[in-house]
C-alpha cells in the first residue's frame, strides 16, 4: 500500500512503500506533460553555443595524429611499441642464445 509522504510538486511525491518486512521510500513524479508547461526558449541560445562548441571539438579532434591505444601522438606511439619490441626480443636471446 503506498501512503503520501509530501504534498504533490512539479519534482513528484515520496511515498512510503512495504514489501514484505521492509519499507522504503519512492518518488512517483507527477503526470506528463507538465503544468505549467517547461519554458525552454531562454534555453536556446544556450544549446546552440554548447552545439557549435562540440562541433569545434570535433574538428579538432579529426586532425590529431592518434596511436593504436588513443590519443597518444603517433611518433611517441611507435617509439613506445619498437622499445618495447627491442626489449622483448633481447630477453628472447638472453633466454635462448644461439648455438
Amino acid at each position: 500500500m503506498a501512503t503520501p509522504t509530501k504534498p504533490n510538486s512539479r519534482l513528484g511525491i515520496y511515498v512510503l512503500k512495504t514489501f514484505k518486512d521492509e519499507s522504503f521510500r519512492a518518488c512517483v513524479p507527477p503526470p506528463l506533460p507538465p503544468d505549467p508547461p517547461l519554458a525552454l526558449q531562454p534555453l536556446l541560445p544556450l544549446l546552440e553555443q554548447a552545439n557549435q562548441a562540440l562541433g569545434r571539438l570535433d574538428g579538432l579532434a579529426s586532425i590529431l595524429p592518434l596511436g593504436s591505444s588513443g590519443p597518444i601522438p603517433s611518433p611517441l606511439w611507435q617509439d613506445a611499441v619498437s622499445g618495447r619490441r627491442e626489449s622483448q626480443s633481447a630477453m628472447a636471446v638472453r633466454k635462448h642464445p644461439p648455438p
